[in-house]
C-alpha cells in the first residue's frame, strides 16, 4: 500500500491537486476513480493536508465498500456514520 501513496507524489496531477486544496480553491472534483484508487487518494491527502475529509455517497453500500478500503490506508481515522432511516428500495436498485 505505501508504494501505491509514494507514486501518487510523482503524478503531476496529483500534485495539483493538492495545491488546490492547499490554496482553498474550490469546487475541486474528481471523478473515475474506483475502490483501492479512490482510498489511496483520500489516504495521501490525510497525509499531506493533515486536514478531515468528509465523503458522501450516493447509498450505504458504496460507503461501506469505501470504509473498508479506507482501513487499509487509516484504520483508526475511518468512521461510518450510517443513514437515518433504511429504505428497501435502496437495496433493490443495486
Amino acid at each position: 500500500m505505501n508504494l501505491i501513496l509514494k507514486e501518487l507524489e510523482k503524478s503531476s496531477k496529483y500534485n495539483d491537486f493538492i495545491k488546490n486544496l492547499e490554496n482553498k480553491k474550490s469546487p475541486i472534483a474528481i471523478s473515475g476513480l474506483t475502490g483501492v484508487a479512490e482510498a489511496s487518494i483520500i489516504a495521501k491527502c490525510l497525509e499531506q493536508t493533515k486536514r478531515p475529509i468528509f465523503i458522501i455517497t450516493y447509498n450505504e453500500i458504496q460507503a461501506k465498500q469505501i470504509l473498508e478500503d479506507m482501513q487499509n490506508f487509516q484504520k483508526e481515522r475511518t468512521v461510518l456514520f450510517p443513514k437515518k432511516e433504511i429504505v428497501t428500495y435502496d437495496y433493490i436498485a443495486e
